[in-house]
């Protein structure tokens, strides 16, 4: 049987697509304020260009810790098939200590745990899709 997708397509968007829109815009839109001389009248500039840097990197932070984090999963009869987008690993389905899931708003985040340490970690998080999951394991 040919590898199916366990895991959400919303997780390209959330992964890819929506850092690279912040970074675009929300980074463009800091850097014509730093280069610029026009600030609003009722702010000091200093404090608006510091508070909006700031912004960007905690921004940036928090898609550090959550949706750089998830990974594509796909699975068939014998292997378990994990990726970032960038690096694609095989593990075998024996391998798998456990999958738990757990509902967030908008989204099912499934936790996959792995007998030893893979190349992602012992721990590897995706969005999932809601009757496959189930159904699979």
């Amino acid at each position: 049987m040919p590898p199916i997708q366990v895991s959400s397509s919303w997780t390209l968007i959330l992964k890819i697509f929506l850092p690279v829109l912040y970074i675009a815009f929300f980074g463009t839109f800091v850097m014509v304020v730093w280069f610029t001389q026009k600030i609003p009248a009722s702010v000091s500039g200093n404090s608006f260009r510091i508070t909006l840097t700031l912004i960007l990197f905690v921004g940036l932070f928090l898609f550090y810790k959550t949706v750089f984090r998830l990974h594509r999963l796909d699975i068939d009869d014998t292997y378990l098939y994990v990726t970032n987008y960038w690096t694609h690993r095989r593990y075998l389905r024996s391998d798998i200590e456990q999958i738990q899931s757990e509902k967030i708003p908008f989204f099912r985040l499934g936790r996959l745990k792995l007998k030893s340490e893979g190349f992602f970690g012992n721990e590897i998080l995706f969005l999932s899709k809601k009757i496959l999951l189930d159904n699979l394991l």
